[in-house]
């Protein structure tokens, strides 16, 4: 019963159609990750595991996050979900959906997040387009 839980459980983290990590909650390391994280980062599993969230986190993004997770450590909030941007591998700078939840062993453990991610980079770009139409449809009227 045990095995074919871990089973399934398994084949969910693997399939997913979204990113998911867990992350140590102290340090921001990943501990395990999913092909669909990797493929979105653009690093293999065995790199990923040798990164933290937050070399892989735009500057610009980071104070907000690391903010969220000491709630998150502090028991303020149960979860956060934010819009924020990555460094793929290649240099390419994408835009993510994170939202991250506790991963609890115990009442007050929360050692480990689950981190789970969206691209979300073709609909930051559509929008920009449209913003920038709209101010150019504005300026010749």
């Amino acid at each position: 019963m045990i095995r074919e839980s871990e089973r399934r459980f398994r084949a969910i983290f693997d399939q997913a159609p979204t990113g998911i990590a867990i992350i140590d909650s102290i340090s921001g390391k990943f501990k395990n990750i999913n092909k669909k994280y990797c493929d979105i980062v653009g690093y293999s599993q065995e790199q990923m595991l040798d990164r933290s969230f937050q070399d892989i986190t735009h500057p610009e993004d980071l104070q907000a996050d690391l903010d969220n997770m000491k709630k998150l450590l502090e028991g303020k909030i149960d979860t956060f979900q934010m819009e924020k941007r990555y460094f793929r591998k290649d240099g390419e700078i994408i835009w993510v959906n994170l939202t991250c939840v506790p991963l609890w062993f115990g009442t007050t453990d929360p050692r480990l997040h689950i981190a789970m991610v969206e691209d979300i980079t073709e609909r930051i770009k559509t929008k920009a387009a449209l913003r920038e139409q709209e101010q150019g449809l504005n300026l010749t009227n």
